[in-house]
């Protein structure tokens, strides 16, 4: 866990993720002790610290966010979503892609916001726009001006 935290810290300068209860998912899952095993808090606690030690912040979104339910194009939630829908499709704009991938692009929206960037001025920080790729780590940080000089 230290590897993969100091090199998230090292290569963001900010980090959202979903504040997750573990025991919930545990009963939920009929998973006993495996879920709880996973070291999911061990990680948010090494990335916690780590960013902190460098200036940079982790964003927790709160549990009453709804990763996931709400469309991350129009911004509709959904009522409810089943655990075997692996796909979401939006009833009002017709948006279908991966429910995880969703999900994750609400919870960045949601950091995002918390760290007070309007989303129009996200689509000039790499990496942070709507369409981006989420494969691996982003730095929040603006382009460089060029100079006419």
């Amino acid at each position: 866990l230290h590897k993969p935290s100091r090199s998230t810290a090292k290569t963001s300068d900010a980090v959202a993720i979903e504040d997750l209860d573990m025991q919930g998912l545990a009963r939920a899952l009929n998973s006993g002790k495996s879920v709880g095993d996973d070291g999911w808090g061990m990680l948010v606690s090494m990335l916690g610290y780590k960013l902190g030690e460098q200036g940079k912040r982790l964003v927790v979104a709160a549990r009453s966010f709804p990763p996931g339910r709400a469309c991350s194009r129009c911004g509709h939630v959904k009522d409810s979503l089943g655990l075997s829908e692996r796909t979401y499709a939006c009833e009002r704009c017709g948006h279908v892609l991966d429910r995880d991938w969703n999900a994750a692009l609400d919870i960045r929206r949601e950091g995002l916001r918390m760290l007070g960037l309007p989303e129009d001025e996200n689509r000039g920080i790499r990496g942070v726009s709507p369409d981006a790729d989420l494969a691996g780590p982003r730095r929040l940080e603006r382009e460089a001006p060029t100079s006419n000089a």
